[in-house]
């Protein structure tokens, strides 16, 4: 590798001493005589500037992504609430239906409790009817014969 010096003059040293940091590379670089380098510096100042800016935009998205997150679990939640109000929706429909069959099957019960309550009161009057009957034939005699006797 060889070395260039340049010698500048006065004017020039004093504007090379005022220039910022990266206007003296600039200015080296073009020193330096080779003219891609400028160009190859250039492409990657602007290379490095779309790099910030999809590090930015990968940043947002990633925020964006969170969020999204976020709304969607609570989206689920919402969902899941709304399947178990179906849920229970169906559920009051289906007792609905059934409470007609439950009040006729209590009917039904209540009617073969009381027609059991009607045979069995059938059964004492039948059963108080025979003993009045059994007594009652005794006394008929007695009175038969009372009466044959006083006539």
């Amino acid at each position: 590798m060889s070395w260039y010096f340049q010698f500048l003059p006065q004017d020039r040293v004093c504007e090379f001493a005022k220039l910022t940091p990266v206007q003296l590379l600039e200015e080296t670089e073009k020193a330096v005589g080779d003219p891609q380098l400028p160009i190859q510096h250039h492409a990657l100042v602007e290379k490095s500037h779309e790099v910030k800016i999809n590090e930015v935009a990968i940043e947002r998205n990633g925020e964006t992504l969170n969020q999204l997150k976020a709304l969607n679990a609570e989206l689920e939640k919402d969902v899941e609430r709304v399947r178990q109000r179906d849920e229970l929706l169906a559920k009051v429909e289906s007792m609905k239906k059934k409470l007609p069959w439950l009040k006729y099957d209590m009917k039904k019960a209540e009617y073969m409790e009381a027609k059991e309550q009607e045979k069995d009161a059938k059964k004492k009057l039948d059963e108080a009817a025979k003993a009045l009957k059994n007594l009652a034939e005794p006394v008929e005699y007695g009175l038969q014969l009372l009466f044959r006797n006083i006539l």
